[in-house]
């Protein structure tokens, strides 16, 4: 706004779509250009400089693949400033946009699922292991720790080299155990 940047943060915004949003999402792409004098129409969400409406704006879906999750508008001051070729560059950037969103949001899912598992896996009063099948902890609990009589999880998995060998009574049992998993 008359030259400095402003944030718009998200309580500006209607709660629900304007007509013209509304457009937009369930449709293509707008290309807007107003002729002089251009005045604010009443469906519009004015952003930045409320007193000095756009004279030309792109509007696009930001979708990925058929998800529609928002749009992208590129506004100006100036008569004529876009063109239908900007408008397809614009729908490919909201494209893109979409897929990086939807890439964000997998990746956060996944941290939080990932932190909601270690929570349970350190948390449980249940002994609890990751093993291989050459008998190695990848990973273990500390209630498991506390069963097996180490101080910690890192100290049972450097003091057991062999689970078979060391911690069962007859070392075959932990063989036919693997057999029974493997046949299922």
């Amino acid at each position: 706004v008359n030259g400095q940047r402003v944030e718009i943060v998200h309580s500006e915004f209607a709660s629900k779509p304007t007509p013209r949003q509304r457009r937009i999402l369930e449709r293509e792409p707008e290309l807007i250009l107003r002729k002089e004098p251009v005045k604010m129409p009443a469906d519009a969400t004015p952003l930045g400089d409320v007193n000095r409406p756009s004279a030309s704006l792109m509007l696009s879906r930001i979708r990925n693949a058929e998800n529609v999750i928002g749009f992208l508008s590129i506004q100006s001051y100036s008569v004529d400033a876009y063109t239908k070729e900007d408008l397809e560059v614009l729908q490919t950037l909201a494209d893109l946009c979409g897929g990086a969103l939807e890439r964000i949001g997998a990746t956060e899912a996944l941290r939080q699922a990932e932190a909601k598992y270690r929570s349970i896996f350190e948390n449980s009063v249940e002994g609890l292991a990751q093993v291989t099948p050459e008998g190695r902890f990848l990973a273990a609990n500390p209630a498991l720790a506390r069963m097996l009589g180490y101080a910690s999880p890192e100290e049972l998995i450097a003091g057991v080299t062999d689970i078979g060998r060391q911690l069962y009574v007859d070392p075959g049992w932990r063989k036919a155990l693997g057999g029974i998993l493997q046949s299922r």
